[in-house]
C-alpha cells in the first residue's frame, strides 16, 4: 500500500478521483437511506476537483486508487477533513485507517475537523477510535443530520 499526494489539477487524476468519490458516496446514499439524486456529493465534477484549494492524499493498492482524502487548510496548525473516502470493495480491510494515521503523520499538532453524516456510523467509529470527539451536531439545507467531530493539538509542555 502506498500513500501519496495526487495531483488533482491533472485532468486524468481528477476522473480518477471522481470516480472513487462517486463509488463511495453512493455506498454512503445508501447507507443513509437517500436517492443518488438527494446527495449533494454525488454531483462533484472532475472539474470541481481539479478547481479545489486542498491537498488530495490517495491510497494505492496495487496501483489501483482504493481511498482519498481531502485536507483544507483552515488556518494556522488547523485543517478540515473535506473528504474522506474508501473504494467499496475496500471496506474493513484497514485502508481507512491507514489513510487516517497518515493524515495525523503528515499532520501532528494540528487540529482536525471533519463532518460525516450522524448516521453513517462506521466513519464516526473511525474517527472516535482515533481520539476525534463529536463537537456539533446540525443539518445539511436539504435535512441530512451530520456531525463535526474533532481532534485537538496536542499542548505543549515546557
Amino acid at each position: 500500500m502506498q500513500i501519496t499526494v495526487i495531483d488533482h489539477k491533472n485532468p486524468s487524476q481528477a476522473g480518477e478521483m471522481r470516480r472513487l468519490f462517486f463509488n463511495a458516496y453512493r455506498q454512503e446514499a445508501q447507507l443513509l437511506g437517500l436517492a443518488e439524486a438527494d446527495f449533494f456529493p454525488l454531483g462533484r465534477t472532475s472539474a470541481h476537483i481539479q478547481a479545489a484549494d486542498a491537498v488530495f492524499l490517495g491510497c494505492f493498492l496495487e496501483n489501483k486508487l482504493v481511498a482519498l482524502t481531502e485536507i483544507e487548510t483552515e488556518g494556522p496548525q488547523q485543517i478540515n477533513i473535506g473528504s474522506f473516502v474508501v473504494a467499496p470493495e475496500m471496506f474493513r480491510k484497514g485502508i481507512g485507517t491507514a489513510l487516517l494515521k497518515e493524515i495525523l503523520a503528515r499532520y501532528p499538532g494540528y487540529s482536525l475537523k471533519v463532518s460525516t453524516a450522524k448516521k453513517n456510523l462506521p466513519a464516526i467509529g473511525l474517527y472516535e477510535k482515533h481520539g476525534f470527539v463529536v463537537q456539533q451536531t446540525w443539518h445539511t439545507p436539504d435535512g441530512i443530520e451530520m456531525v463535526t467531530l474533532s481532534l485537538m493539538k496536542k499542548e505543549i509542555k515546557r
